[in-house]
């Protein structure tokens, strides 16, 4: 009898992480019925060692997180960013990538708890999202009159734990969730450019602050109200701010916009869709020709930004253990998870997250 037991949960992460939800696919990698897989996953039977091992391999894991049964982190409230509707089973990978990423950060017990996302939640509830983003704002001491310097920084002050995940398909930029009292945002190291990011940051920020499972509203509600708060955020509609966006969609070189995308560090496409939902009269009317032009011509318009965020938190406290990042491996073993996710969550750059990924 193998000394080896399979742990179920972990099975079930393992067959998302690699994309292989189904009892009958599996079984047809390792060689046995799905019936055979079934028991596995219900926790009747126990494959051998042999076995074990192979499932490891097919599922791009090891052994040791397949048999190990400490508890991880459930999500609650989890949201993403899909802008269209082909991400299939990457939200999937996802949603199982954040409960390893939650258990690591439970792990590391370097993340202090804040208060001042809850208390931002409260103070919003029912609000719109531009009033919602505004309220953010200035709950953080953020002035209307200049730009976000960075992102990834507004989510940690409210406590949020932000790292990059595996990467995905691109049409899942971000995901969102809360495990117990741990809210954090995931974002895919393929999920576009550096501007696209901090609206992705920004969009699951307005998730965090607005919504929960019990919100009553339907996927793409949550959507469009995410989507104008990342905007209010990143582009505060205050009077002075519409009246230079209003005279910018007026300008059909796209000019204007321009300027404000590289002041504001926001994209055109973002300011114009943000300009549809505000603006008024002849103005939406230029907005709206503005964006059938962006329609008409994808690409065509390249935003102008400086050096990407950097995501900090992980890579910052494992920079502060002795060894700095040279123990991932270490930890990985520590914390029970497989070592590539963990070289993943160490990445600061989306470039360094999908390297972990691809040399894996």
């Amino acid at each position: 009898m193998s000394e080896y037991k399979l742990d179920p949960e972990r099975l079930e992460l393992a067959k998302h992480l690699a994309q292989v939800p189904f009892a009958a696919d599996l079984a047809s990698r390792v060689g046995r019925t799905p019936g055979t897989v079934l028991n596995w996953e219900q926790g009747r039977t126990n494959p051998p060692l042999s076995t074990l091992t192979r499932l490891a391999d097919e599922l791009q894991t090891d052994v040791r997180f397949l048999t190990d049964s400490r508890p991880v982190p459930e999500l609650q409230d989890a949201f993403f960013r899909q802008p269209r509707r082909n991400a299939g089973w990457a939200l999937e990978r996802f949603g199982a990538y954040a409960r390893l990423f939650a258990r690591f950060v439970e792990h590391l017990g370097t993340h202090e708890w804040s208060a001042e996302l809850e208390r931002i939640r409260r103070h919003n509830a029912g609000n719109a999202p531009t009033v919602a983003a505004m309220n953010t704002r200035d709950g953080l001491g953020l002035p209307r009159t200049s730009p976000i310097k960075d992102t990834v920084q507004v989510a940690r002050d409210l406590g949020i734990v932000v790292g990059y995940g595996p990467v995905a398909s691109a049409g899942l930029s971000a995901f969102s969730a809360r495990a117990g009292r741990l809210p954090l945002v995931v974002l895919n190291p393929a999920g576009g450019d550096h501007l696209r990011q901090r609206f992705s940051v920004l969009h699951e920020v307005g998730h965090l602050v607005m919504h929960g499972a019990d919100d009553g509203m339907t996927l793409g509600e949550r959507e469009k109200e995410a989507h104008r708060f990342a905007a209010a955020m990143l582009y505060p509609p205050t009077n002075a701010n519409m009246g230079a966006l209003a005279a910018a969609v007026a300008d059909a070189s796209f000019d204007s916009l321009i300027e404000i995308s590289r002041a504001w560090r926001i994209s055109v496409e973002a300011l114009v869709e943000l300009a549809c939902a505000e603006l008024r009269g002849s103005a939406r009317t230029s907005a709206f020709e503005r964006r059938k032009s962006l329609a008409d011509r994808p690409g065509a318009i390249q935003s102008h930004y400086s050096a990407p965020e950097r995501v900090t938190e992980i890579p910052d406290a494992l920079d502060a253990l002795e060894q700095g990042r040279a123990r991932v491996g270490y930890l990985a073993h520590e914390a029970g998870l497989p070592r590539r996710y963990v070289a993943i969550m160490a990445a600061s750059t989306a470039h360094d997250a999908a390297s972990a990924d691809s040399s894996a």
